[in-house]
């Protein structure tokens, strides 16, 4: 896996540099010096709708930042893909104030045994006697949601006696289908991402913007939405040449207007099979019941709910429970 990979992994985005490669290729610019990979965390949604695992991908990128802080120590990533021969090694950590990464180390190593995944090692400051029942009980959730995961945690102590090392192992290969990317419904947008959405289209006419900037809205669709705007619209005025009135206006009709909902097929649940299997693996219940459900839609965003409802297992306490009006 290359650089861009390695960085993808803690929140990075590298920057299009005149002379290298496009973005969409895995692979270094031919020659360049690791330096002129410029590049800055990304967050929010700027960069697509894509159903994304984890609160607005931050998780890493805020792992990085406190590590920097705490100890002053970089972060180690090691990674590859399956049809790799080969390992891609990366140190790093990140600038604070420039907001871009600093890269220490990134170099190839062999792989004989044809592992393939991601590896990232941090070293950060805590209080480990306060927060070791809150850390552990987080690691634990996380290996019951991605039983096709595997985590190690280590805890080294000044006391050999006080070392802690767990490990949460996989349980299976099988692993959720990639979330597609889509367009923005149009009962999802607010005005601000409306003027994004234009200031970004290649798209010449409002009805060329209408039709292939959002889903749910073809030709036809588009033209009786144009036509219900207003006669200050027509199909092929310049989607730049709109005015601030104008744009409200397009906003008002969308949250009134009907549109077909989106589609569910974008998602990309964890499944009743690994939910199931997680809580199997790490609580060892009495009884287990999982769901998931079809697809619904709020406000423009599809959306699946899964849960998992588990009895007695491993390290449960026995407790009575008072509920009033029954007693």
């Amino acid at each position: 896996m290359a650089l861009r990979n390695c960085l993808h992994l803690v929140g990075f985005e590298l920057e299009t540099l005149k002379g290298s490669k496009p973005q969409g290729s895995s692979q270094l610019p031919a020659g360049q010096p690791l330096r002129v990979c410029a590049s800055t965390v990304l967050s929010g949604t700027k960069y697509g709708l894509k159903q994304t695992r984890g609160k607005f991908g931050l998780g890493a990128k805020m792992a990085l930042i406190w590590s920097k802080m705490s100890t002053g120590l970089p972060i180690e990533i090691t990674s590859s893909m399956n049809s790799q021969n080969y390992t891609s090694f990366c140190r790093l950590d990140i600038d604070i104030h420039k907001n871009v990464p600093h890269i220490h180390i990134h170099e190839k190593g062999e792989n004989k045994e044809r592992w393939h995944g991601a590896e990232i090692q941090i070293v950060i400051e805590g209080n480990w006697t306060t927060y070791r029942s809150k850390i552990l009980h987080y690691m634990r959730q996380m290996a019951v949601i991605t039983p096709y995961a595997q985590f190690l945690f280590q805890f080294v102590s000044d006391s050999p006696e006080k070392n802690v090392t767990i490990r949460f192992t996989r349980r299976t290969d099988i692993m959720p289908s990639v979330p597609l990317e889509t367009k923005y419904h149009p009962s999802a947008v607010d005005i601000l991402l409306i003027k994004r959405l234009i200031t970004e289209t290649s798209k010449q006419t409002l009805l060329q913007f209408l039709q292939h900037e959002f889903v749910n809205i073809g030709k036809s669709h588009a033209e009786r939405l144009i036509g219900e705007m207003g006669p200050d619209f027509s199909p092929k005025m310049s989607v730049k040449s709109l005015t601030p009135q104008q744009i409200v206006r397009i906003h008002q009709l969308f949250r009134q207007a009907k549109f077909d909902d989106p589609s569910g097929d974008i998602l990309s649940p964890a499944g009743e099979y690994n939910l199931r299997l997680g809580i199997i693996k790490e609580l060892h219940p009495d009884m287990v019941a999982t769901f998931s459900g079809s697809a619904q839609v709020f406000e423009g965003h599809p959306f699946i709910v899964e849960a998992g409802v588990s009895v007695g297992g491993k390290d449960v306490k026995q407790v009575l429970m008072l509920l009033p009006g029954l007693l």
